[in-house]
């Protein structure tokens, strides 16, 4: 295929004019229609047509397209190349979806465009297997994206070490004033505090807030501080930040608030999460 004809077929595939491809890379719509006629676009103009396209130039030529030689610095290349931190994340998030529907093999990825999934529908996507578990939320107002893969592993019964903690912990939690406490330091700049935040902003009693001090420091939720003013000890505090507490949130969130609608899911049968057996 010449590379007129090329650039017709993904004008069409794009149901893109030819008055919109001319006037993307800034050429007279009589241009784009000798090109697909049999004619060939000045050569400096072949990286901005692949790029409105978004396909290489070797793609516009015909040739090849399987180079996956250093295909992770690419990546890495590409995220760093982008201008701020808001759109890096949001490009790692999309390709993170992309890689996960792709678990399966080869997909067409205009039919999977993360961000208009989410904005057309309130989704889930998941593919469970033998060799590990990838889930994408497609929710515009709580996004995210996690992966736990096997590797090694027969199972994911590692994660459940800790189970007299974890029962411990979530009855903690499961106290409103525990609760709030947690949301309200992950609310606010992490400056040191006494245990009087908690007094004024919770509304509880100094006793109260003593012992929440108490049980968040017993999680190393904090970090404390020995303060000898004026002949009396005072104590402040800092919160010990884990990142873990987004993460726990955000699929608790997700367990009280089943996914009911998937954009995309693939569950073997042979992929349970854990294992019983002795």
């Amino acid at each position: 295929m010449d590379i007129g004809l090329k650039i017709k077929a993904l004008r069409v595939k794009a149901e893109i004019t030819q008055e919109e491809l001319a006037k993307a890379v800034k050429v007279s719509t009589q241009a784009v229609s000798k090109w697909e006629c049999g004619g060939y676009p000045d050569i400096e103009l072949i990286p901005k047509i692949a790029e409105y396209f978004n396909v290489t130039t070797d793609e516009l030529f015909g040739l090849p397209t399987h180079d996956f030689k250093n295909i992770e610095q690419k990546l890495v290349k590409y995220l760093s190349s982008l201008p701020d931190m808001k759109e890096r994340f949001a490009r790692f998030f999309a390709l993170c979806y992309y890689m996960e529907v792709s678990l399966n093999g080869l997909v067409e990825l205009t039919e999977y465009d993360a961000f208009k999934v989410m904005e057309e529908h309130d989704a889930h996507s998941h593919v469970l297997s033998k060799e590990g578990m990838a889930l994408t939320q497609l929710k515009k107002d709580k996004p995210f994206f996690a992966l736990f893969p096997k590797l090694e592993n027969k199972n994911f019964n590692s994660f459940l070490n800790n189970k007299a903690l974890m029962l411990s912990f979530l009855k903690e939690l499961s106290n409103d004033d525990f609760f709030n406490a947690v949301i309200l330091l992950y609310s606010r700049v992490n400056n040191s505090f006494t245990e009087n935040l908690f007094v004024k902003e919770l509304s509880i009693s100094l006793e109260r807030a003593k012992e929440i001090i108490h049980s968040m420091s017993k999680w190393e939720m904090l970090d404390e501080t020995r303060l000898d003013l004026d002949d009396k000890k005072v104590y402040t505090y800092k919160l010990n930040n884990n990142p873990a507490v987004l993460g726990f949130f955000a699929f608790l969130d997700m367990i009280v608030e089943r996914p009911n609608y998937f954009y995309y899911a693939t569950n073997a049968g042979d992929g349970p999460y854990f294992d019983l057996k002795k």
